[in-house]
């Protein structure tokens, strides 16, 4: 039994932090990759374990390296809520 792979695009407006990251992101657009992975739960049945990761620059620059860091999609889904909204003026 395979599991199901879904890749999609998010475009930040403005720069992000996550856990697990260093400072901040700069805003642009990122790649997110969602996987269900079955597992075999005893003693009858087949289980999925969801995983969603996004693709990152560790060390920015030129000596930059693309990093996919597994993430909590509700926190994903939480930093995308607070970049969309406005700027305190």
């Amino acid at each position: 039994m395979r599991g199901k792979t879904v890749s999609s695009h998010i475009t930040f407006l403005r720069p992000f932090r996550l856990k697990g990251l260093k400072g901040a992101q700069p805003s642009g657009t990122y790649s997110v990759e969602t996987r269900d992975r079955p597992v075999w739960s005893f003693p009858f049945f087949w289980n999925f374990e969801t995983h969603t990761s996004i693709r990152v620059c560790v060390n920015g620059g030129l000596a930059g390296v693309l990093h996919n860091l597994e993430v909590c999609p509700r926190e994903l889904f939480a930093v995308m809520l607070r970049d969309r909204q406005p700027l305190a003026a």
